[in-house]
């Protein structure tokens, strides 16, 4: 027998139970056709809130999310350490319609903002998922907290998070990531999606926030992955985005296969406009990406660690940092009309140095030229000032021969005016004369003679989903004559 005290646990227990029970009940409702799925309408922020509660505590389902139209704004911080869920907003429409379904992560009434989504397992056997598609996340602020205070809209530490056919947006952090972070166990799938306008608290010291100087931990305007992380982008965009290194994004003892994928519009307050990568355990694979007129910029060098030394800004483009065993492939991209600006006296804006490469430079002075050097394979890029990046010859291994075309004299035609929207909000760069771009770059018979690709190392479609050409295709993220699926 239970006694008393034994019957009113159980009371409680089933209580709390049945609560619960009645909770999914009145909410969430078994898929039909697909078993282990919860199927899920949600309306307003309590019931989104309280889908995650339920999915965390039934880690055996996925909690399928069908979003009202409407304006999410955040109250607090969704967490999921084992759970899945799978949130729909626009379900057609492209990036045009994602602006009706917005999770928002600033209440302006209260003037509080919080991130919305994190994903921290407690331990190695939980793998908590979160799928987002068809929405606009922004205004998303991560103050402190799990995985070093970084990812201002999305954090994980853990499991995989993928992002799909949506923008991110007016996203900040003071460590890490603007928009998103990923790291330890973490994977990141992010596909035909924008990434703008966010950026690391320390850009913004007329806010309060410590201006940038040393360390590494105010970096990735747009994304960071570090700390054993990993993250695939496709098809997507990264623009206008800030940090005071890797303005777009950086790779920090982490892992990123990009392409398709155009970084544009970035800034770096030191190292790296598009993009820094710091190569302890980093694999970095770059396929057919248009990286173009993104900026290391100072406004006053003097208020940097370091001073106005000749790194105090670099690499408008890519900073390569450290040298320790890793692999690296670049084929395909376009690498151009990035460049470093910075002010020696608070005034005069200097454009370049002598000592600085625009596009892509090896920042440091230690190189390891071991047999644990980074491997660099190269494969027909288009790089406006180095050919090499201005790397070690003993790093492109056995028989690599870079064959990279030189933008000194020729390049995309009026690049500044070359941005464009193509399909949808999703910007992507094409030169303004077709002809000059093709005879320079597109079409030619030899590998390396001026920018083609063979069909064999093309991919199938450019950044909108066009069908590349099958017997030659453009390097960058724009095929000039795809073909429309």
């Amino acid at each position: 027998m239970l006694g008393r005290r034994g019957t009113a646990l159980v009371g409680v227990l089933w209580a709390t139970l049945s609560a619960q029970s009645l909770a999914r009940a009145a909410l969430c409702n078994p898929d039909p056709i697909n078993a282990g799925n919860m199927k899920c309408s949600v309306t307003t922020i309590a019931s989104l809130n309280q889908v995650f509660v339920l999915a965390d505590a039934d880690p055996n389902n996925t909690y399928n999310v069908s979003l009202a139209k409407g304006t999410y704004t955040f109250t607090q911080n969704l967490v999921l350490t084992q759970g899945s869920v799978v949130i729909v907003g626009a379900p057609t429409g492209g990036l045009s319609n994602v602006k009706n379904y917005v999770l928002n992560g600033t209440n302006t009434s209260t003037n509080t903002s919080v991130r919305q989504f994190t994903l921290q397992p407690a331990n190695s056997s939980q793998y908590p998922f979160l799928f987002v598609g068809g929405v606009t996340i922004q205004n998303g602020e991560q103050p402190g907290g799990t995985i070093s205070s970084a990812g201002g809209c999305v954090g994980a530490g853990g499991g995989e998070v993928e992002i799909e056919q949506s923008i991110v947006q007016g996203c900040h952090a003071p460590g890490l990531g603007g928009a998103i972070a990923s790291a330890g166990s973490a994977a990141l799938l992010l596909t035909n999606s924008l990434v703008q306008n966010n950026y690391i608290d320390s850009v913004k010291p007329s806010t309060g926030h410590t201006p940038c100087g040393g360390g590494n931990f105010t970096n990735g305007g747009g994304i960071d992955v570090y700390s054993g992380g990993a993250a695939s982008i496709e098809s997507s965009a990264i623009v206008n985005n800030q940090a005071c290194r890797g303005g777009g994004l950086e790779v920090f003892g982490g892992s990123l296969y990009m392409d398709n994928t155009t970084v544009a519009g970035n800034t770096a307050n030191s190292h790296g406009g598009a993009m820094r990568v710091i190569f302890p355990t980093t694999s970095l694979d770059l396929l057919f990406n248009t990286i173009v007129e993104n900026s290391a910029a100072l406004a006053d060098c003097r208020l940097f660690v370091g001073g106005c030394a000749s790194d105090a800004a670099l690499a408008g483009g890519i900073a390569f940092e450290s040298a320790t065993g890793a692999s690296v492939s670049l084929q395909g991209n376009i690498i151009a009309y990035n460049k470093v600006v910075f002010s020696s006296d608070g005034t005069t804006n200097v454009v370049g140095t002598a000592n600085s490469l625009d596009d892509c430079d090896l920042i440091g002075t230690t190189l390891d030229t071991s047999n644990n050097s980074p491997t660099f394979n190269y494969s027909t890029n288009v790089i406006g000032q180095s050919r090499t990046c201005n790397l070690p010859t003993s790093w492109w291994g056995v028989n690599a021969t870079p064959t990279l075309a030189n933008l000194s004299t020729f390049g995309l035609n009026n690049q500044a005016a070359a941005t464009l929207a193509v399909g949808g909000t999703l910007p992507a760069y094409k030169p303004t004369s077709t002809t000059f771009f093709h005879s320079q770059f597109g079409r030619h018979n030899s590998i390396g003679a001026g920018g083609n690709v063979t069909a064999q190392s093309c991919l199938g479609g450019d950044e909108r989903g066009y069908r590349r050409s099958s017997v030659n295709c453009d390097v960058g993220s724009y095929e000039l004559n795809g073909v429309k699926p």
